[in-house]
């Protein structure tokens, strides 16, 4: 909840000040802790097909963060690695897209191929422009704006859909 309230300020904040930037690294820091524990509690059930959803969320919100950051070796080791994290996992996404488009299975823990297709787009086309980065250099001016906005939206919009749409399972309370 946090997460949302913070990316939602930081969305309607004026961008730069001090509002928006408090809001924007409150919003990173749930978005990363919300995202590891999700990655962690699928993968403790088995091989669990959201994790994608969580490494896709850290993915994008580490390297909008670093779209924004003065560039250094450490910003550009950053982006290599999480270029690679995220084209490993646009790979694994269209696989599993593919695979469930042609077989008689419809979905895999109830994600459907469609959903992996759109996650697949997501993250090649967020490697494709972490390699255009890496190859020219840093980003300036608009061009900047819009890696580092679109990469935070898509990331908002994952943690409202999992906040809103997640798996609908019947909570008890132990007494």
């Amino acid at each position: 909840i946090l997460g949302l309230l913070a990316g939602t300020i930081a969305l309607y904040a004026v961008k730069g000040r001090r509002l928006h930037r408090l809001s924007g690294i409150t919003f990173v820091v749930a978005m990363l802790a919300m995202s590891l524990t999700g990655i962690v509690m699928a993968l403790a059930k088995g091989p669990d097909a959201n994790a994608i959803g969580g490494v896709t969320a850290a993915y994008l919100v580490i390297t909008a963060f670093t779209a924004v950051k003065p560039r250094s070796v450490l910003t550009r080791r950053i982006d290599f690695s999480a270029m690679l994290v995220a084209t490993t996992v646009g790979g694994l996404c269209l696989c599993l897209a593919l695979f469930l488009s042609t077989s008689s299975r419809r979905s895999i823990n109830g994600i459907p191929a469609p959903a992996f297709l759109m996650f697949a787009a997501v993250c090649l086309i967020g490697a494709a422009g972490d390699l255009r980065v890496l190859r020219s250099g840093p980003l300036r001016g608009s061009p900047r704006l819009v890696r580092h906005l679109w990469r935070m939206c898509w990331a908002l919009w994952i943690g409202v859909s999992s906040f809103f749409l997640g798996p609908r399972e019947r909570v008890e309370m132990v007494l």
